[in-house]
């Protein structure tokens, strides 16, 4: 039992600052041994923690990384106890009357439990140290009293389940799958099904009777118990589940075709609906706003209805000089610049929520309410985009033609080359934006655009001249599509 856990861990800067403490002095090391302790059990999983603070917290020092970096606790928890462990391995902590202390072997009779048990408990929040040897003996993991009784008044309904388990007899056995093959009569029932209506009947966990089951069909293939239960679904029929869910068919209509059981088919889709939100990029510039206690109130309450700020001179100018066909696009009311901002910093706070709350999922069995929770806010800021895109194309049409300003009506050809430039820069742009910079929203595009414009060498191909109006319009929407941007198609 005395040996360390098949565990990585979850966040890179805590496994970086572990391999740093692990050259300072052994004195200090003990003493961050301490630290991290106490720490780890003021963690709340379900907030977040600048890196900065945790790092303080053990070694007493601020660090040199970003102040925006942030850790998850949930995420954060099982690192620290990995640091601890990492620590009091490297220097053995020194055994003392003060910190009552207690071997796994000593904690599993006194609780009535398995040491395997006890090894579960670790991976599952209790926390241990490596203490000095004592004599004749090796170094050996042990509990303090204070991480025992912790875990066990956040964990005791689990310890209580774990003190009633005991060793089926060969009867209760008999009992038991005889009870399951009256389970398995019906088509649509699975090892987990009939497991869970089992669990519930003889007070069992349900993991401990699933596994009975599937050991005993693989034990007696010929006395199969779910003769017809055809094993895990495949990748592909997963595909073909989530693919059928995406089209509103019903739940209870898969679960037929696949004889599954609903519950099963519900776990399968919600599995597939957080990996596609894993694999999603969600980038966002960071505040320290978003950490504030009061930051939904803040940021998230409800907006005066649009205000519209009144349309540069020079706008009036660059649309009679533009081509009819384009003016829908870039004919559009402009918002006043602190609105502006406001939106932005809107959808980077729910990109941030977002983010955070997807580090929080469970791998296996993802909650609804959280995947919904995250989809809900990812739509919401999409929501924002196209209209501070709307406000700002304005902007992007008033640069460009000043461009051209100046220019023979002949040379006027890389006019779409600009506004193509322009959008891309615009939308760049929206997502980019750091309020806490010194330039306005409206100064940072201009400079961005004058800079875009500046190093654009404009294109004489004969291809080009012949661009209709309609074609152009055409170039400008096909190139908004492929960065996942709808341009309007009429004045605001």
């Amino acid at each position: 039992m005395s040996r360390r856990l098949s565990q990585q861990f979850n966040c890179r800067a805590l496994a970086g600052l572990t391999r740093q403490l692990l050259v300072a002095p052994a004195d200090r090391r003990i003493e961050q041994v301490r630290r991290a302790e106490a720490l780890h059990d003021q963690i709340d999983p379900q907030r977040n923690y600048p890196f900065d603070f945790v790092n303080f917290r053990i070694t007493g020092y601020h660090s040199e990384s970003k102040p925006d970096e942030l850790l998850v606790g949930e995420a954060a928890q099982p690192d620290l106890r990995l640091l601890i462990d990492s620590l009091s391995r490297s220097v053995g902590m020194p055994r003392t009357e003060k910190e009552p202390i207690v071997t796994p072997a000593q904690l599993a009779d006194r609780l009535n439990v398995s040491t395997k048990t006890i090894e579960r408990w670790r991976k599952s929040g209790l926390r241990w140290r490596w203490v000095e040897p004592a004599a004749g003996q090796r170094q050996q993991v042990v509990f303090t009293q204070e991480a025992v009784d912790l875990f066990l008044e956040s964990h005791g309904n689990r310890v209580e389940r774990a003190q009633r388990f005991s060793q089926m007899t060969p009867d209760q056995r008999g009992r038991l799958f005889s009870r399951a093959r009256q389970l398995a009569a019906d088509p649509s029932m699975t090892h987990f099904r009939a497991a869970r209506v089992l669990a519930g009947e003889l007070g069992r966990a349900i993991e401990t009777i699933r596994l009975l089951l599937e050991q005993h069909d693989r034990e007696h293939p010929s006395d199969r118990i779910f003769s017809d239960h055809k094993g895990p679904l495949s990748a592909r029929q997963k595909q073909v589940i989530d693919r059928a869910a995406r089209k509103r068919i019903s739940v209870d209509k898969i679960a037929r075709h696949f004889r599954r059981s609903k519950a099963s088919i519900s776990r399968i889709i919600r599995e597939r609906r957080a990996a596609a939100l894993h694999r999603r990029k969600i980038t966002y510039v960071a505040s320290p706003m978003f950490e504030r206690d009061d930051a939904d109130d803040v940021l998230l309450r409800a907006l005066p209805p649009t205000p519209a700020a009144p349309s540069p001179r020079e706008l009036k100018a660059a649309l009679a000089d533009l081509p009819v066909e384009l003016r829908s696009i870039y004919d559009q009311a402009m918002l006043p610049e602190e609105y502006c901002v406001t939106l932005i910093t809107r959808m980077n706070y729910l990109k941030f929520k977002a983010a955070s709350l997807r580090e929080s999922l469970h791998r296996y069995d993802p909650s609804e309410a959280a995947l919904r929770q995250i989809e809900s806010y990812l739509s919401q800021a999409e929501q924002i985009r196209p209209q501070l895109i709307r406000a700002a194309l304005p902007l992007v049409l008033i640069v460009a033609h000043q461009q051209l300003a100046g220019r023979a009506e002949a040379e006027a050809v890389p006019l779409i080359d600009l506004l193509q430039i322009g959008n891309d820069e615009l939308f760049d742009t929206i997502v980019s934006y750091d309020r806490s910079q010194s330039q306005s929203l409206r100064s940072n595009l201009r400079w961005r655009l004058r800079r875009r414009y500046a190093q654009h060498e404009p294109s004489a191909s004969r291809a080009r001249r012949r661009l209709t109006a309609d074609a152009m319009v055409e170039q400008l929407y096909r190139a908004a599509a492929t960065a996942d941007v709808t341009l309007p198609t009429g004045p605001a």
